[in-house]
């Protein structure tokens, strides 16, 4: 998972990845670590299934912030993490908000026209909170659910805004 933590020190920020079962320990880590004992992790979230490693997402949202803003400084020295950057929680949402923006399905298409290889970002907090009794997971989050031809065009249903769309009884089961 992809998290993006406030220091609390200055606007200084860290942007780094780790296991969804590890974010709780990371977050206590990260506090020693860096000596911010304020730290908070502000974004947890799981990257889409077929849009590349977590660390691709990292390497782009540093990457965009460091040729957005003039500000950014990586603290190789004087920190012992690579990933502090002196950025705004706002500006680092917002290049996060552009990477999930490139996942989106068009809504006007069906389940049968849309790629299986690649999920929408809303496909995971869609499950987790449609079908929270369901086996889907961070863990599990394979693409199997998405690959799916009824639960993907119920997703589409409900992007519409269809909100009685959901899957026949005892499917996911």
């Amino acid at each position: 998972m992809l998290y993006i933590a406030d220091l609390n020190r200055d606007g200084l920020i860290k942007i780094g990845v780790a296991n969804w079962r590890r974010l709780k320990r990371r977050e206590s880590e990260l506090r020693r670590e860096l000596e911010a004992p304020k730290l908070t992790m502000v974004v947890k979230t799981p990257i889409p299934f077929g849009w590349g490693r977590d660390e691709d997402w990292e390497g782009r949202i540093i990457h965009a912030l460091s040729s957005y803003s003039g500000n950014l400084q990586l603290y190789a020295n004087s920190e012992q993490n690579t990933e502090v950057v002196d950025a705004t929680i706002v500006a680092a949402r917002r290049e996060l908000q552009h990477l999930r923006a490139e996942t989106e399905i068009d809504i006007m298409k069906d389940a049968h026209e849309i790629s299986t290889e690649k999920e929408d970002w809303r496909f995971f907090e869609f499950m987790l909170w449609k079908y929270p009794e369901t086996e889907f997971s961070v863990k599990n989050n394979s693409g199997l659910h998405w690959r799916d031809l009824i639960t993907r065009q119920v997703f589409i249903n409900w992007l519409r805004g269809d909100e009685w769309a959901s899957m026949p009884p005892g499917y996911l089961d």
